[in-house]
């Protein structure tokens, strides 16, 4: 049996060199392959796997914009809608809400059942245009008294 000079010949089986990892020979009257074992990936496989990975995080990214977007256009839903509130207040009863006198309150803002809304009750800083926090706490009287009027809508 002749051998290629790139092959070590034992019986009749040919065994492959570093350049040559796969080919057939035959043992006897049945062909036979042997293969040489691989070892790492190929450049392909790396790049498939670099190509999902990129647009996995792509999309995780972009969700991410999506949810952040989301949150912002409701907090702004949010500011318009007290904006509004605050506004309506004003137009309506002539007052800033926190700034309206406690009296004043109790008969013309609707409260929650068996309990009128609170109104400030200091003369010296009541119904001044301010709403400052002297002893009434106008600024907490203010979201109290506008409880009721802040609509929410969604973007």
């Amino acid at each position: 049996m002749l051998c290629a000079s790139r092959h070590v010949c034992a019986g009749s089986v040919r065994y492959a060199s570093a350049s040559e990892p796969y080919f057939s020979t035959t043992i006897g009257r049945t062909p036979a392959l042997i293969v040489k074992s691989q070892r790492g990936f190929s450049l392909i496989e790396i790049a498939i796997v670099i190509v999902i990975t990129g647009s996995l995080l792509g999309t995780i990214i972009k969700g991410q914009e999506l949810i952040t977007s989301s949150r912002v256009r409701n907090v702004a839903a949010q500011l318009e809608g007290v904006k509004i509130a605050y506004l309506g207040f004003q137009d309506r009863y002539r007052a800033l809400p926190g700034d309206y006198s406690g009296a004043l309150a109790a008969t013309n803002l609707p409260g929650p059942a068996g309990s009128p809304t609170l109104g400030c009750a200091n003369l010296v800083t009541c119904a001044n245009g301010k709403i400052d926090d002297t002893n009434d706490n106008e600024s907490i009287l203010a979201w109290h008294q506008l409880a009721g009027r802040i609509s929410h809508r969604e973007l």
